[in-house]
C-alpha cells in the first residue's frame, strides 16, 4: 500500500502470515479491519516474515468492528512488525491487545471505545497519542519521546525502553510500574 488515497476494507479477520518482508511497502493508505488483526510468523516462515507487517509513513490501520476484536503480533517491534497510524473506532465491542503492539506514528482513540490489555499497546519513537489524554493502562516497551503534554488516567508500565518527557508534562493518575524502563525528565 503506497497510495495515500488507497483503501482496503476487511469485513472479517485480517491475518498476515507472509514469508516475505513488507518493509517499505506499507507506507500510505488505509487498512480498515472489522474483525481480529493478527500478524503471524509460522514455523516454516523465513526470517523476512519478521517484518511482514511493518507499516511506516502515513499508513493507517482502523479497527472499526461492531463486535469484539483481538489484536496480536508475533514479532511486535518497531524494527519488526508494527502499526504506523492506529485509529481505534470500535464503539460496539471491545478491542483486546493479546500481545505487545508497537505504534510509531500516532494512536487515535475515538470516543466511546472499550479497550482491554492496553499495557500491551505501546507508542514508540516519536509516536503521538491524539488528544493528549489516554484513559487506559499504557505500556512502554521501547524508547518513546513525548511530543506534547500527556495524561494517563490509569497505570503506566515501563516494561523496557525509556520514556523521555522532552520538556512536556506527564501526568499519571494511576501507579507507575518500573519493570525495566525509566522516565527521563
Amino acid at each position: 500500500m503506497n497510495d495515500e488515497n488507497g483503501r482496503i476494507i476487511v469485513d472479517g479477520n485480517f491475518i498476515m502470515d507472509s514469508v516475505w518482508s513488507h518493509k517499505d511497502r506499507l507506507i500510505a493508505g488505509t487498512l480498515e479491519v472489522k474483525g481480529d488483526f493478527t500478524q503471524k510468523r509460522s514455523a516454516y516462515s523465513s526470517s523476512s516474515s519478521y517484518t511482514n507487517f511493518r507499516a511506516i509513513g502515513t499508513h493507517k490501520v482502523v479497527l472499526s468492528g461492531t463486535g469484539d476484536q483481538v489484536v496480536s503480533f508475533a514479532s511486535p517491534l518497531t524494527t519488526g512488525s508494527c502499526f504506523s497510524v492506529l485509529e481505534l473506532s470500535n464503539t460496539s465491542g471491545t478491542i483486546t491487545f493479546n500481545s505487545r503492539a508497537a505504534v510509531t506514528g500516532e494512536i487515535n482513540p475515538q470516543p466511546g471505545i472499550n479497550l482491554l490489555q492496553t499495557e500491551n499497546l505501546y507508542p514508540a519513537g516519536t509516536a503521538e497519542i491524539i488528544g493528549g489524554n489516554w484513559a487506559w493502562d499504557l505500556g512502554i516497551s521501547e524508547n518513546w519521546t513525548l511530543q506534547h503534554d500527556l495524561t494517563v488516567d490509569c497505570d503506566l508500565y515501563l516494561n523496557s525502553g525509556n520514556l523521555y518527557t522532552n520538556g512536556f508534562n506527564l501526568n499519571i493518575t494511576g501507579t507507575t510500574h518500573y519493570l525495566g524502563g525509566i522516565i527521563v525528565i
